[in-house]
């Protein structure tokens, strides 16, 4: 959990500025998701991890391949 705002304001706020929208964002959860909640990220992330599926290595590969 983020202390100031969640995750979706997070994107709310990044997608509103027009040279952050081509940021790639990977959401990394434990929290189980509601359709409400995937249908709100489709589209405006790259990939929806749950903490428990991945290892660190794999998300750090992940990254890399987003950013290269």
């Amino acid at each position: 959990m983020m202390p100031v705002m969640d995750g979706f304001d997070f994107l709310i706020e990044l997608h509103a500025n027009a040279d952050w929208r081509s940021i790639p964002v990977v959401v990394l959860t434990a929290k189980d998701l509601t359709e409400e909640d995937r249908h709100i990220l489709s589209g405006r992330v790259e990939q929806i991890l749950e903490k428990d599926a991945w290892s660190r290595d794999q998300v750090v590969t992940l990254i890399n391949k987003l950013v290269e």
